[in-house]
């Protein structure tokens, strides 16, 4: 802003001049727009509650194992035998790829018994719960309700795929707290797993144990390939419901 000042010139005549206010070189610019620093938080955005320590999530696995979905492949009398499904801590307390079966897995995938695998998930400290199902024919679907914990998140689930030689389907390590947030649900496909217990090369196959075992893979023979190509087994739907 300027302003004016009166200069006496002589014979009664006055000039005016503008000058500016002192410290001012130019026009006054605008204030610069206040920032909002990182550690700052509007007052309109309370902080979050803390993610409570143990979650409920029910899995339901399905089996879509049918004459639709494998039409070439199918075998007679196919079925899920009982379903297992482990909460845990530990990745590969259920089974992992690339290693040796476990007598309980071995005994899972070649003849669908759970009782082996059951003792061995009661007395892993890592394994929280482990529960069995129903054998499934054809469409059908197993249900569950697992409590999950923050430090023992993981969900496993194993079925054989009968009458096979050693050939099961399930998911391993699935994690149910992630990035410090319970998930609200996953939907997996069922893997297709050779156990390495059983060297028999179709579905029907005699019982041929394989020795040395072998580490748990994916399909390793021919008629498991076709099958795992031709569709799908089935999946596993984890919901959170509490």
């Amino acid at each position: 802003m300027a302003f004016g000042v009166a200069v006496v010139l002589g014979a009664g005549i006055t000039a005016v001049a503008a000058t500016e206010p002192a410290g001012i070189d130019g026009p006054a610019a605008a204030a610069a727009p206040a920032t909002r620093l990182n550690n700052q938080r509007s007052i309109d955005e309370p902080t979050p509650p803390p993610e409570p320590q143990a979650a409920t999530y029910r899995v339901t696995v399905i089996s879509e194992w049918t004459a639709a979905s494998h039409p070439t492949t199918l075998p007679n009398n196919s079925h899920f035998s009982p379903v297992v499904v482990a909460s845990h801590g530990g990745v590969g307390n259920l089974f992992a790829v690339g290693t040796l079966a476990s007598p309980g897995i071995e005994s899972m995938a070649e003849t669908g018994s759970t009782s082996t695998l059951r003792n061995e998930l009661s007395n892993n400290d890592l394994v929280i719960g482990s529960q069995v199902g129903s054998s499934i024919f054809g469409a059908g679907v197993n249900a569950f309700e697992v409590t999950a914990f923050q430090a023992d998140d993981l969900v496993s689930v194993v079925t054989m795929l009968a009458p096979s030689p050693d050939w099961f389907v399930g998911v391993s390590d699935v994690e149910l707290f992630v990035d410090g947030s319970w998930i609200d649900g996953i939907d997996v496909d069922l893997g297709a797993y050779d156990a390495g217990t059983d060297s028999g090369s179709g579905f029907q196959s005699p019982n041929a144990a394989t020795s040395p075992a072998l580490p748990i893979s994916g399909p390793r023979d021919n008629a498991f390939a076709a099958a795992d190509a031709e569709g799908r087994f089935g999946r596993v739907v984890i919901e959170r419901i509490g």
